[in-house]
């Protein structure tokens, strides 16, 4: 296996252990889908459920192997997935909006703006990316609408379609702007590492949660705006995450040492960084699918497209990411890089 693992590594260049960490990865996906299908087989109700249970299942196993792509491919990869992502997901953002928005021809220019961000994430331009959709396309959107005459519900298209372009592409895009990072800030696996660790703990996560408050949870957090949410799902979930984040944090990061930087101030404590890093996502995460769901909720919808089944659309995979992609890049960004 190592010497297999190693060969994989000289061909592609993708960092060792982050080949170590997909192997893992996919290990657990082998066990987990025959753990999955034996206890739908054995169940009279999930018998019933198969085909859904099974195109749900089949989901996770698309997306470990897109995960698999961008490590072997790297950034190319990267920001071609993450940008059709941002797509499909902007797509039925404006979809859960419907009539509220006016101004149709505006998301043709919406739509342009998205591959011209994403080419600035590929090349890694810091100030373009900070400033491009928060600054340049917000302009281009209050001016198009107001020449355009285009005044009925003005404020709540111009609102909708900046709050789906920070959260779905800006926000989003953080997780493919990893890959822009110093490769030395992370000896153990590249920045790639840095991005496999952001997406196996917000995905494992999202799974944590929901399977710990399934067994656990009674005390709701936000019932109002997702019922499912308990706090014993989220705590416990957040938890594991931690765990997630410590054990991980060996092979993909340079976390275990403990070394953290604020300015002047140098603090080494092992595995600290691993840690907050587990906090965030957990916690990023959390929030992320609430805000998406409070989206849904308003308009009625379950999910925010049929795209994936058993799961949704895009959205509902990609909703945590909104979160959890800015607030660890930017944990990188000042304190780790």
């Amino acid at each position: 296996m190592n010497e297999y693992i190693d060969r994989i590594a000289e061909r592609t260049g993708a960092p060792t252990n982050a080949l170590w960490a997909l192997a893992g990865l996919l290990l657990a996906m082998v066990a987990g889908s025959i753990i999955r299908i034996v206890t739908l087989l054995l169940s009279p109700d999930g018998r019933e459920n198969l085909p859904h249970r099974i195109g749900s299942l089949l989901v996770w196993w698309v997306l470990s192997l897109l995960l698999t792509a961008i490590v072997l491919i790297g950034s190319v990869a990267a920001v071609f997935l993450f940008m059709l992502a941002s797509l499909q997901g902007l797509r039925e953002f404006r979809g859960l909006a419907g009539d509220r928005i006016h101004a149709p021809a505006l998301w043709w220019g919406v739509a342009f703006a998205i591959p011209v961000h994403y080419l600035i994430v590929y090349y890694g331009w810091f100030a373009p990316f900070w400033t491009f959709i928060p600054v340049w396309v917000l302009l281009a959107l209050l001016v198009h609408l107001v020449v355009s005459g285009e005044t009925e519900v003005f404020m709540e298209t111009v609102g909708i379609t900046f709050l789906g372009m920070m959260l779905i592409v800006f926000f989003f895009s953080h997780g493919a702007m990893i890959l822009s990072l110093p490769e030395e800030s992370n000896p153990a696996a590249g920045a790639v590492g840095f991005l496999v660790y952001l997406v196996i703990l917000t995905e494992g996560n999202d799974i944590a949660q929901a399977l710990w408050g399934r067994r656990f949870g009674k005390r709701k957090i936000a019932p109002k705006v997702s019922p499912n949410k308990s706090w014993e799902g989220f705590l416990l979930g957040a938890a594991t995450t931690v765990i997630l984040a410590c054990l991980l944090g060996r092979l993909l990061t340079p976390f275990s040492d403990g070394h953290m930087h604020a300015g002047t101030i140098e603090i080494t404590v092992p595995y600290l960084p691993a840690l907050l890093a587990g906090v965030i996502i957990s916690v990023g995460g959390f929030f992320g699918d609430i805000v998406i769901s409070a989206v849904k909720r308003e308009v009625g919808a379950k999910d925010s497209g049929t795209l994936l089944p058993g799961q949704g659309g895009v959205l509902d995979r990609i909703d945590s990411l909104t979160f959890t992609a800015p607030l660890f890049f930017y944990f990188l960004y000042v304190f780790c890089v």
